[in-house]
């Protein structure tokens, strides 16, 4: 009697695993399926958008003449890549290691910004 109990409870388990296998691999299948879609047709539509529109940073060294300010730089050099210009200053001040928004003429900044 006990052989027959044991033969049906792997009968039961067998049966188990089976029914959970099939739900656990169509869910699998539904997962990948979607995966597959946003991999293939909403990155095309982006990159479709923004192929025109490729840009590179790059640094430009900047000499301050007399009566120039971070202000006037920035708005001089200023893409749309950086949030604000007020963000922007705050870039080029971090790439220049200034602590303050104190330039002087005759002295360099590097000012990093877009291009084509």
């Amino acid at each position: 009697m006990r052989e027959r109990s044991v033969k049906n409870y792997s009968e039961e388990f067998k049966s188990f695993m089976k029914y959970h296998f099939n739900h656990k691999a169509l869910g699998f299948l539904f997962v990948v399926v979607i995966l597959l879609y946003l991999v293939t047709i909403v990155p095309t539509k982006i990159a479709y958008a923004d192929q025109n529109t490729v840009r590179y940073k790059t640094f430009q060294s900047v000499e301050i003449k007399a009566g120039d300010s971070l202000w006037s730089i920035a708005t001089k050099y200023y893409t749309e890549e950086y949030k604000s210009i007020e963000n922007y200053i705050e870039v080029i001040k971090e790439s220049n290691s200034l602590k303050n928004d104190t330039i002087h003429s005759g002295c360099y900044l590097i000012v990093p910004y877009y291009r084509n």
